[in-house]
């Protein structure tokens, strides 16, 4: 029924990398698992897809040394070919193999027919099968079972719902069965895939020999790691102690993207969940209407958290750096001194509140991509896509004295305006909670300023129906240096304990009327939730009744909020937690949510 396609050649050098790594695997049992999930076998591993694949990897395979734990901790530096420093845990890579989305980002949106999807399969468990049998014949001495080899079932997280999801917006999009065209993919390929396979428009990613398949999976190390093709960090880092303690300048001078620096970090994160149109980016309205799921609001420091997290937060970073000798100290002060000047040079690194730095300076940055982008639709002639707008200003139910006509005649103390005028769409309000206290870490001379230049902006939008876009982008050309210069203020700020309450406190302040929409309360929630964690840590700073009032935020029936994010590979967003997620859009109101926020501001004075 099914015709068997031509296999891809194997590399000998990328046959050994995988019986290596499986052979390691069996040698040492030192990775961090969940207590409920049994430590995978090497079995397990020849068995997953998304490991064989990315354990396939040119470019990752040169990762594997440092960063990953479960090819054999012992092993692998007792051959002189892996280090462990307090840089590297040896379990990165185990983390964003196992359980990262990205890795299998584009996989779940390459746009397979139904017969597509059953010949994937095909190849899927006959490359398996024929790895899986030359590792056994090549390594006996690992004594591996070759019954227990093989999918166990459709993979899910391999080929799914999201696949056929991916296949009718690109119908609708360009027509039935363009997509099988090369004009009709290299289309997909070009808007589609900059998000979720980390490509540049109008290039396609060649495959070297010996991977596993015929197009990469999902976002690789580099995509993050390496600025471009420019690879000369590479052996520095591998080789060289004093990379360690390299200022991020040369360091991204040599190519490796500077992802210590907060905002920069978040500025990667955003280019896909905000938008950069640059960067080919963007998710118009067309693809929504098409079937694209809405773009959610996003808190980094709780999606950081949710991927899960596989680099080590500062505070880690300084507790694993502590040494025994006066060198070790005087490498860590070094360390912090360079990456985060003005931070430490006022209070010591373990004295900083890191995530909530996190948290106020992603929400800067999340503006200014959002600022941008008005900037740039009106550049490149796509000012009055309603993307650009907040969904809910025109999908809502229609009904009187609503909590959203009210909210026109409302008197509030939102930093992003809502227009005046009822019937105008209004921008994207998720930023404007956290925004309002965000923008105060420049002083008070820029916060006056950014403000006023955000009430010019609302005006703008307000003049008439869809903004003018001309004058929308000229303010914009003033607020983006303005907010540059609060990011730059905020960088070099630490958050101390002290301000760490009067945040939260502040956040406790925001009425009723400033969160009417979903995506507004719940990014205030998740912010209030990384504050709430990081004092909790700190005995005697958060009073217990107060703990307990943020943990109940997450009651999903009293709020009407959905905090948890689908989070680890297995969990798809498309069609389960969509479904969930609209339905509870709709159905939110902020009473209850203003009023136990009133009560938790009492708790914590």
């Amino acid at each position: 029924m099914f015709k068997l396609t031509t296999h891809l050649s194997k590399s000998s050098a990328a046959l050994a990398c995988i019986a290596a790594a499986i052979g390691l695997l069996a040698s040492s049992s030192v990775l961090a698992q969940d207590s409920a999930k049994p430590e995978p076998t090497p079995e397990d591993r020849l068995s997953d897809p998304v490991y064989m694949a990315w354990i396939s990897e040119p470019a990752i395979t040169e990762c594997i040394n440092c960063h990953y734990e479960g090819p054999g901790f012992s092993a692998v530096v007792a051959a002189g070919s892996g280090s462990l420093t307090p840089f590297s845990r040896r379990e990165e890579m185990e983390a964003w193999i196992s359980q990262d989305k990205h890795t299998i980002a584009r996989r779940r949106v390459e746009p397979f027919s139904l017969e597509q999807m059953d010949e994937e399969l095909i190849k899927l468990i006959d490359e398996l099968d024929r790895r899986a049998d030359q590792i056994v014949a090549q390594n006996p001495r690992l004594r591996l079972d070759r019954s227990k080899i093989g999918l166990k079932g459709v993979p899910q997280d391999w080929i799914g719902t999201s696949n056929q999801l991916s296949r009718r917006i690109c119908e609708k999009l360009w027509g039935e069965g363009t997509v099988d065209t090369p004009e009709g993919y290299q289309q997909f390929h070009d808007a589609c895939l900059t998000c979720h396979g980390g490509v540049t428009p109008g290039q396609t990613k060649e495959r070297p020999e010996g991977t596993f398949t015929s197009a990469p999976i999902g976002i690789d190390c580099l995509y993050c790691h390496q600025d471009g093709t420019e690879s000369a960090w590479e052996k520095e880092h591998f080789d060289s102690d004093s990379w360690r303690l390299a200022a991020p300048e040369y360091k991204s001078g040599r190519g490796m993207k500077d992802l210590v620096n907060t905002a920069s970090q978040a500025s990667m994160c955003l280019d896909c969940h905000v938008g950069n149109q640059s960067k080919g980016m963007f998710v118009t309205h067309q693809m929504y209407a098409a079937g694209h799921p809405p773009l959610p609001s996003v808190e980094i420091e709780t999606f950081s958290q949710e991927m899960p997290q596989h680099w080590q937060t500062p505070a880690q970073l300084y507790k694993n750096l502590a040494g025994t000798t006066d060198k070790a100290d005087a490498d860590r002060k070094t360390y912090f001194a360079v990456n985060y000047p003005g931070v430490t040079g006022q209070i010591d690194a373990d004295q900083v509140y890191w995530n909530t730095r996190k948290m106020i300076l992603s929400t800067l940055v999340a503006r200014k991509k959002t600022v941008q982008l008005y900037v740039d639709s009106v550049r490149s002639k796509q000012w009055g896509d309603y993307s650009l707008y907040d969904c809910a200003a025109c999908h809502h139910e229609l009904q009187s004295d609503s909590q959203r006509q009210a909210r026109y005649l409302a008197s509030t103390s939102s930093v992003v305006a809502m227009p005046r005028t009822p019937g105008r769409p209004r921008q994207h309000e998720w930023q404007s909670p956290v925004l309002n206290i965000a923008y105060r870490f420049g002083g008070q001379p820029l916060y006056e300023r950014v403000v006023d230049l955000e009430k010019k902006l609302a005006e703008s939008f307000d003049a008439q129906p869809f903004g003018r876009p001309e004058q929308v982008a000229a303010v914009c050309r003033d607020l983006l240096p303005v907010i540059d210069q609060i990011i730059q203020a905020a960088e070099r700020r630490p958050v101390t304990s002290s301000l760490s309450q009067s945040i939260l406190i502040g956040l406790t302040q925001t009425g009723a009327a400033e969160i009417t929409s979903y995506d507004a309360a719940r990014q205030l929630v998740w912010a209030i939730d990384v504050i709430g964690k990081e004092l909790a840590d700190q005995p005697g700073v958060l009073p217990d009744e107060a703990r307990q009032h943020i943990e109940q935020l997450h009651q999903v029936d009293q709020f009407g909020l959905e905090l948890d994010l689908p989070s680890g590979r297995e969990q798809s967003i498309y069609p389960d937690s969509l479904g969930q997620d609209l339905k509870r859009r709709a159905a939110f109101t902020p009473e209850a949510l203003a009023s136990h926020l009133k009560n938790l501001a009492g708790l914590i004075r």
